[in-house]
């Protein structure tokens, strides 16, 4: 059940649907409502500053969630569980690099985990492993070992 904020986020004039930061609308069946993503629109940094999320919300890890939901552009992503980040990556393109960690993931610590869902940012080529960087230091997921 949404609180009337979360259904005032969601809704504009006329209730109709409108995008909403820190929410992840839904329409099965024709009916729009919203999911909130835990912890992953606004984190605190090690040094206490606010940082938003600035992409999509979390999508069932899934090989036909990813094919449905992740487009094939450059961009940061995140897989994680409830609650638990587990790894944060970047690629050229999303969807591919999604697709990798699903398929085959050589990644034992990934593997391990188990994530159920994964979200995203579109960022720009030369932007990525910056803000890559930026949000593994802000988040701390469990299997990032290194920056870059």
């Amino acid at each position: 059940m949404l609180s009337p904020l979360d259904k005032e986020s969601i809704t504009g004039p006329g209730g109709n649907p409108q995008p909403a930061h820190g929410l992840l609308r839904v329409r099965p069946f024709g009916l729009a409502y919203a999911l909130p993503v835990p912890q992953l629109y606004i984190n605190q940094s090690k040094r206490g500053n606010v940082m938003p999320w600035n992409g999509s919300g979390r999508y069932a890890f899934t090989e036909s969630s990813i094919l449905f939901n992740a487009p094939a552009v450059s961009g940061v992503y995140a897989l994680f569980n409830d609650g638990q980040w587990i790894y944060i990556g970047e690629g050229q393109n999303l969807r591919e690099r999604l697709l990798q960690h699903r398929r085959d993931s050589h990644n034992d610590c990934v593997n391990r985990h188990s994530p159920t869902y994964f979200a995203f940012e579109r960022v720009a080529d030369w932007l990525r492993v910056g803000r890559q960087d930026q949000l593994i230091l802000a988040m701390s997921p469990l299997c990032n070992k290194r920056l870059g």
